[in-house]
């Protein structure tokens, strides 16, 4: 089983309005598949939050992407990451 969970957290003095996306894709020799998440959310200043999270039966011949990432009100991305579950990760 792989869980990729989405997080924030402010580091500014200020309340905001954001939007996240976060996707996970798995890569196999079949093709690609892709989940998708995102939405709204407030953030208070020095707050984290979970954004979102999913769950994947791993079959230990695909390889599992994860992407994150946060916009601001006006659509303008402040932040991203992303992280890689490769079969030899076991």
């Amino acid at each position: 089983m792989l869980e990729l969970v989405g997080n924030c957290s402010s580091l500014t003095g200020a309340a905001g309005h954001y939007r996240y996306e976060m996707s996970l894709e798995r890569q196999a020799s079949g093709g690609r598949s892709t989940s998708q998440q995102g939405g709204e959310f407030d953030l208070a200043a020095g707050q984290s939050v979970v954004l979102s999270s999913t769950q994947v039966n791993i079959d230990g011949q695909a390889t599992y992407v994860g992407h994150l990432r946060i916009f601001d009100a006006h659509n303008v991305l402040l932040a991203q990451d992303s992280v890689r579950h490769t079969p030899d990760n076991k």
